[in-house]
């Protein structure tokens, strides 16, 4: 979802390039969030990226949620809070998975915490 919403975002006569204007914001930033969003939603599939294609996506969602605010569009405001904890739920999951592991007894252990 994220990789097809943040490909649109490229087409300077999509939907979205007359919505940036409409919010006053540059042309930048929607090439921005495009990127953003294109790359975090790639990285949601790589278990060891996966917590920061979510953070990325959680900040640019932050702000979708405060533009659709600002506009008034409740309803948007509600789906995107639930994509914001669904994010939020996927960054702190898989944090843990880059961390490393002590080994016990040969066998890796995801109890005890490595000691420098």
């Amino acid at each position: 979802m994220y990789v097809e919403m943040g490909w649109v975002k490229f087409d300077p006569n999509g939907f979205w390039t007359p919505a940036f204007e409409r919010w006053g914001y540059p042309a930048w930033l929607r090439l921005l969030v495009g990127l953003i969003e294109t790359a975090g939603g790639a990285m949601l599939i790589i278990p060891w990226f996966a917590s920061y294609g979510a953070t990325g996506l959680a900040v640019v969602m932050i702000g979708a949620w405060i533009t659709r605010l600002n506009d008034g569009r409740m309803v948007d405001v509600t789906w995107i809070s639930a994509y914001l904890a669904v994010l939020a739920w996927i960054a702190l999951e898989w944090w843990g998975w880059r961390r490393p592991r002590l080994r016990v007894g040969g066998r890796r252990s995801d109890l005890t915490p490595r000691r420098s």
